[in-house]
Formats: C-alpha cells, sequence, structure tokens
C-alpha cells in the first residue's frame, strides 16, 4: 500500500480543538471505517494542523511532521490469531 491520494482517505480537524477526532464517539467510529477501509487496500490519515495520525483498528500511529513526498507502507501481521498492522516510512522514489 503506499500513499497516493486515491489510497488515502483524510480527515481534517477544527485547529481550536486537534484530538476531538480521537475522543468518544469519534474515536470508536474512526478506527471501524479504518478497518474497512485497510480492508479495501486504503488507510485513514487524521490532519491535525501540521500533525498527522494514521488511525488503525487497534491504534494511532503518530506520525509528525512528515512531508508529502514520503511513501508510507502499512502491513498486516497476524501472531497467534491476533491482528495487528505496522506502518513504514521512506523517501518516495
Amino acid at each position: 500500500m503506499n500513499n497516493e491520494a486515491a489510497d488515502r482517505f483524510a480527515i481534517i480537524c477544527d485547529p481550536g480543538h486537534p484530538t476531538a477526532w480521537s475522543r468518544a464517539p469519534y474515536g470508536s467510529q474512526l478506527r471501524k471505517i479504518a478497518e474497512k477501509l485497510l480492508q479495501n487496500g486504503r488507510y485513514m490519515m487524521v490532519y491535525a494542523g501540521p500533525v498527522k495520525h494514521i488511525v488503525l483498528p487497534n491504534e494511532d500511529v503518530h506520525v509528525g511532521k512528515i512531508g508529502d513526498n514520503r511513501r508510507i507502507s502499512i502491513r498486516k501481521h497476524v501472531l497467534f490469531g491476533t491482528e495487528r498492522y505496522s506502518v513504514e516510512f521512506a523517501d518516495a522514489l
């Protein structure tokens, strides 16, 4: 999976409330949507001002202030029946 715009589902936060997306009721709803997106080869990125987060079904990954020219790779791992995701960043080619 890469970070082309077609693969990214973007959430833009109110700068006055940059963490509101992670609290109830939004956080749990966004995680459910994120799971469906991942099943279809897409991912959810939350933009809270200059800071970015990737929303996964089990956790949120603080991306920080990476540039849009970075490639994002998300991989699913199953260990002892538990699904987890890893996120890696690389320079775009």
